[in-house]
């Protein structure tokens, strides 16, 4: 049907444009309007050969009434597709107007006048209407200036809020710099509180360290120069007893010991200590009352366990090590050394005046703790 309407139209009805697409070609209405003035003598001076839409609403305007005439089912959705271009759409258009020319038996001129009479209507409703048509152009002017001022009033709020922002954003950010470098002066100063607290505590533990230390120094001096003059006093003793010449060698031991060992470290020394009754000493005493001083000793502190006058006889031969001390109505230590020397090693210190001091040692771990004995007798 489309080449049958395209031959129509390009051999018998001679359109201005060669048709080749209906929909591109018949859009604005204007081939249309050429058809009606070849065939019913339409004035197509009213029709605009343009492509605008107000050109094609004025051509299909015109259009309508003359194909309502003819008896040509003509809608405003028909009309809107031709003008949109839709497929088929002025095809259809085309084919009933095809069909109206030829079952159309009114004569040309009853045609003429019907269309006269036509626009003549319409004429006078445009008339009528135009006051209306100025007031509507009126109030889109002042529609459209409401709208452009709308626009600007919202843009000149928008700027002020965007500005508002930025002010708010800088005030925060100045504030959040000024914090922090209020911040870090703090931290400073924190740290200089600190630095400087820790000075402190380091200079006073090393003031409290030093003053330990010299405390120290001065107690083993003290202890130092006590045994010394404990010794110095004991030689005093056992000249003016007439023993020095006896006992001058084992003095000399005992000294030196006292001076090395001093009294901090008397605790290793006296693993069993024990505390006993001092035994009384009339005068100077030798070798054979040993066993007699022990024994009362002994009996006086109850100690019957510790070791009997047999086992004494044994320590003086050499087969066992014992120191034993006492001082005056003081108490005194006794410690018992489990050691076996030779016979030829057994020492023997006797201190008298108004003290005695008995310290029997076979070997030498029993001469060290009976010097750390002599040494702590004389500390208490």
């Amino acid at each position: 049907m489309s080449e049958l309407l395209q031959n129509w139209l390009n051999n018998e009805v001679g359109l201005s444009t060669n048709v080749s697409n209906f929909e591109k070609d018949f859009a604005s209405g204007y081939l249309f309007g050429e058809i009606l003035h070849k065939f019913w003598q339409a004035d197509s001076e009213q029709f605009q050969n343009k492509n605008s839409h107000q050109a094609k609403i004025a051509n299909f305007k015109t259009l309508e009434p003359i194909l309502k005439a003819l008896g040509i089912k003509c809608n405003a959705t028909l009309i809107n597709a031709v003008m949109n271009g839709e497929r088929g759409a002025a095809l259809r258009l085309l084919y009933q107007l095809k069909m109206a020319s030829e079952r159309s038996e009114r004569p040309i001129l009853a045609l003429q006048a019907s269309s006269l009479e036509t626009q003549v209507r319409q004429a006078r409703m445009e008339k009528l209407t135009r006051k209306f048509e100025l007031e509507k152009h009126k109030q889109e002017i002042v529609a459209y200036e409401m709208d452009v001022i709308e626009q600007a009033h919202v843009e000149e709020q928008r700027q002020i809020h965007r500005f508002s922002l930025r002010e708010r954003l800088r005030q925060n950010r100045a504030a959040k710099d000024e914090w922090e470098a209020r911040g870090q002066e703090l931290w400073q100063e924190n740290m200089k509180v600190r630095m400087a607290r820790e000075s402190a505590e380091a200079r006073f533990n090393e003031v409290v360290f030093k003053k330990q230390k010299e405390k120290d120094r001065q107690t083993r001096s003290l202890a130092t120069s006590e045994v010394l003059q404990g010794t110095k006093d004991f030689e005093t003793g056992l000249i003016s007893l007439g023993l020095s010449r006896k006992l001058e060698a084992l003095s000399h031991l005992y000294r030196a010991v006292a001076h090395e060992r001093t009294v901090a470290s008397k605790r290793y020394c006296f693993a069993q200590n024990r505390r006993i009754s001092a035994a009384p000493a009339v005068r100077p005493v030798g070798s054979e009352d040993i066993p007699q001083i022990l024994k009362l000793s002994f009996a006086g502190a109850g100690r019957q366990s510790l070791a009997p006058p047999h086992a004494l006889a044994k320590a003086v031969s050499g087969s066992s090590g014992f120191g034993f001390g006492c001082l005056g109505k003081k108490r005194c230590v006794a410690r018992e050394s489990n050691a076996s020397q030779s016979a030829g090693d057994m020492s023997l210190v006797i201190w008298s005046l108004t003290q005695c001091c008995v310290v029997v040692a076979s070997d030498e771990p029993a001469r060290t703790a009976a010097g750390h004995g002599f040494a702590r007798l004389i500390m208490e």
